[in-house]
């Protein structure tokens, strides 16, 4: 449940980062990454199926696929697919190491769905060797409609 209260505060936190004038109040310039990140990592999906549109249905046998296009400035890293319930119990997970640069990566998943309100993807990229969680995470959500 931590985990993604901590990914949710992560992701509204870089929104609202994102959406800061570049000059900080004080006047000063900064462009700083976010903590324990390189400058220029990013990830983003660019592809996803089913269609997040499309509601999900309780029982469901459902094949996700999801690209996701990246850049990582560390010399190795991770890119992830972690599928979780409205509840943040944990329904499917894949991950795949990736190299420095520019890149992307195909995951897929297969899972039954839960009894849920909804179902959360979330495509996160960390840095080989970072300490603490990642920062930089992109995610969409399904609405979960029973039978």
């Amino acid at each position: 449940m931590t985990r993604i209260y901590v990914l949710s505060v992560v992701v509204v936190a870089l929104v609202v980062a994102a959406c800061q004038p570049d000059t900080p109040r004080s006047g000063a310039t900064s462009n700083a990454p976010p903590p324990n990140v390189a400058p220029g990592t990013f990830v983003t999906i660019s592809e996803i199926k089913p269609d997040p549109k499309i509601p999900l249905r309780v029982g469901e046998h459902v094949k996700l696929h999801v690209v996701a296009g990246y850049m990582l400035e560390a010399e190795t890293g991770t890119v992830a697919l972690v599928v979780q319930a409205a509840d943040n119990t944990n329904v499917a997970q894949n991950m795949e190491v990736i190299s420095h640069g520019n890149g992307k990566s195909v995951l897929d998943a297969e899972f039954t769905v839960p009894d849920t309100r909804a179902v959360q993807v979330f495509v996160p990229i960390q840095a080989q060797g970072q300490q603490g969680g990642t920062s930089i995470v992109d995610s969409r959500a399904y609405r979960v409609e029973r039978k």
